[in-house]
């Protein structure tokens, strides 16, 4: 679970930088452009807007730092509780997987039309899925035991 966790935290991490630092990212476009303070360009933008972008730049930023702190965390404990190999194969699976879904739902991404992409996105999925079964029945062989 702490793979998991490590995994998602560090991707929407991702998603958060890309919102605080694009220019052009997902925040201008659907929260500021469409309010009545904000023009089309940056040029035309009034102090409040400027204000509002920056605000909102410094929110996520910090939030992306802190989901990064809590994903390093998350990361050691699911290398403490798998073993090291292990957890970092299953943090990178989960990170990838929750990379796709986020590039494809917020930023429309469209990844699924290459066969070769699909196989190795099915293989890494398989992957963890193995690896997380393994773990698990070995975890509870040595409690048993």
């Amino acid at each position: 679970m702490e793979s998991f966790v490590s995994g998602v935290a560090s991707s929407f991490s991702s998603v958060l930088a890309k919102c605080a630092l694009d220019s052009d990212g997902p925040v201008q476009r659907h929260l500021l452009r469409p309010s009545t303070c904000c023009g089309e360009r940056p040029e035309e933008w009034t102090d409040k807007c400027k204000l509002a972008d920056a605000m909102l730049r410094a929110m996520f930023f910090v939030t992306m730092l802190s989901l990064n702190a809590m994903g390093l965390s998350k990361h050691i404990d699911g290398m403490k509780s798998n073993g090291s190999a292990a957890g970092v194969a299953l943090s990178t699976c989960w990170n990838f997987t929750a990379t796709v879904a986020f590039g494809a739902v917020l930023f429309g991404e469209q990844f699924f039309f290459n066969r070769i992409w699909l196989l190795g996105f099915s293989l890494i999925l398989l992957g963890g899925w193995l690896l997380s079964t393994v773990n698990i029945s070995q975890t509870a062989k040595t409690k048993k035991s």
